[in-house]
């Protein structure tokens, strides 16, 4: 899933930059959540790539970002802290099924913990009757049991930034419940700085979650009332592209 993602990013580029009215040395890549993840991934592979705007991308494993945002998820419906874990490790434990590297007894096993569990309903049903690993990769919809594993949980987010030369921005909201944001914002620093990136930002704003509604700050997974935009991020994202030139219809 991940190449055919990228495959596809590529004929788009490629689309974008044969247009006789665009000028191909100033076409990037903008994406967020899981786009954010392979846009960096898609530019280290190209040279043709002008800048990679990553919005809400994890810096960490899919995985990692999955069983964060899961915790985080049954925290705010109240879930007590040990259902909560039991709840992880039978997820830890599917995502080892799907790669074939846990028995289906293991798995039956890790959700049998679940059963009478209240608020875990929705796991409880995970058992290896309802995730066949031989059909996980020839279906690729959102919505059935494993379409995550559809893509590696457990790939390298940080080996595409020490790749990337062109310029970069990172941008994560504060309130974000489904991405380790600190984590995420210090080890793709950490590994632009060891690379010595020549241009890159990262930055966090204050008040937006995943995306660029304001969300509340003591109730993250709830916005903001009434529901509105962050024009920040779009005041704060025009001037980063105009700095580099990357405004205006006139060519350079």
């Amino acid at each position: 899933m991940t190449s055919t993602r990228i495959q596809e990013l590529e004929s788009q580029l490629a689309m974008l930059q044969s247009q006789p009215d665009i000028d191909r040395r100033r076409v990037g890549l903008w994406g967020i959540s899981q786009g954010g993840w392979i846009g960096p991934l898609a530019a280290s592979r190209s040279e043709e790539v002008a800048f990679v705007i990553n919005h809400s991308g994890p810096g960490t494993s899919l995985r990692r970002q999955d069983t964060y945002m899961t915790a985080n998820v049954l925290r705010a419906q109240g879930v007590p802290p040990e259902d909560v874990g039991l709840a992880i490790a039978a997820l830890n434990t599917l995502y080892d099924y799907g790669r074939q590297k846990a028995s289906a007894a293991a798995l039956d096993a890790a959700v049998a913990e679940l059963r009478d569990k209240p608020m875990l309903e929705d796991f409880a049903t995970l058992s290896s009757s309802e995730v066949i690993p031989d059909s996980m990769y020839s279906r690729q919809r959102i919505g059935d049991p494993a379409w995550f594993f559809h893509l590696d949980p457990d790939r390298d987010a940080l080996a595409p930034y020490s790749r990337l030369r062109c310029p970069l921005l990172v941008v994560y909201g504060r309130l974000d419940y489904t991405v380790p944001v600190e984590e995420s914002a210090a080890k793709i620093d950490s590994v632009l700085r060891q690379s010595e990136h020549p241009d890159y930002t990262v930055r966090v704003l204050d008040r937006t979650g995943h995306g660029m509604t304001v969300m509340q700050p003591e109730a993250p997974t709830t916005p903001a009332a009434p529901l509105s935009i962050a024009l920040e991020y779009f005041t704060f994202l025009e001037e980063w592209l105009c700095r580099r030139g990357f405004c205006g219809t006139g060519r350079n």
